[in-house]
């Protein structure tokens, strides 16, 4: 028997701060301000996350990927347009390319998911977003803020976000159980370091990360930046 699974698991670490894992695993942010909200990541977008979304908030959602790899952009099919720096842009066809909607859908069916042919076709054959040059250095949500940034490392035109108001910091993928630093477009493990340790004069007290649930604490970041080994 497959499994209908909901399009996002929801958990709320910190007031204004959603934190959503998607049917496939992988987790984006939501930051819902009192004028607007900010989604930061995509997931896989196997299924439609807009009512979830609009449970969470009603006002205008602004998408912004913290890298172009396909995770974090095959869910930009739900959405009109994202944001990502311009160095990520040119990998952005390949990551929401045919190749990898069809890892996707073959993913889904060996985890038991329920996904009908339609909605496998449909998935294989949906447009995607827009993307667009990423210009704006922070967004004002109202009540909530967030400051992009530049984390070169995972990807060399990654991206974090920083929320002051709830001293919060988002990694992207330089922050995981697991960081990968063998892709094409990883920088060496020397810059890596830097750019992790220089995180660590942003007074943030808390991380959040696409490949977990849960929040890490400050002291955590720190203790895995001593132990890296260059």
């Amino acid at each position: 028997m497959r499994m209908r699974k909901e399009a996002l698991t929801v958990f709320r670490p910190l007031p204004w701060v959603y934190h959503l894992r998607d049917a496939l695993g992988v987790h984006m942010t939501l930051l819902a301000g009192d004028r607007s909200a900010l989604l930061v990541d995509t997931g896989y977008g196997l299924y439609d996350p807009w009512p979830q979304i609009a449970a969470l908030t009603p006002l205008p959602v602004t998408v912004v990927c913290t890298h172009a790899h396909h995770d974090h952009l095959l869910g930009s099919r739900w959405f009109s347009q994202a944001y990502l720096s311009e160095t990520e842009l040119p990998r952005c066809a390949g990551a929401v390319g045919g190749l990898q909607r069809e890892r996707a859908v073959n993913r889904a069916r060996e985890l038991g998911l329920a996904i009908t042919d339609d909605e496998a076709r449909a998935y294989r054959n949906a447009s995607r977003a827009t993307f667009a040059p990423l210009r704006q250095s922070e967004f004002s949500l109202g009540g909530i803020s967030a400051r992009v940034i530049p984390m070169p490392g995972h990807t060399a035109g990654s991206i974090g976000l920083w929320v002051p108001e709830q001293r919060l910091l988002l990694f992207g993928d330089n922050l995981n159980p697991v960081v990968w630093l063998f892709w094409e477009d990883s920088l060496p493990l020397s810059a890596y370091v830097e750019q992790m340790r220089a995180t660590l004069a942003i007074p943030f007290e808390y991380a959040l990360c696409p490949h977990d649930d849960r929040l890490y604490m400050r002291h955590e970041v720190e203790a895995y930046v001593r132990g890296i080994d260059r």
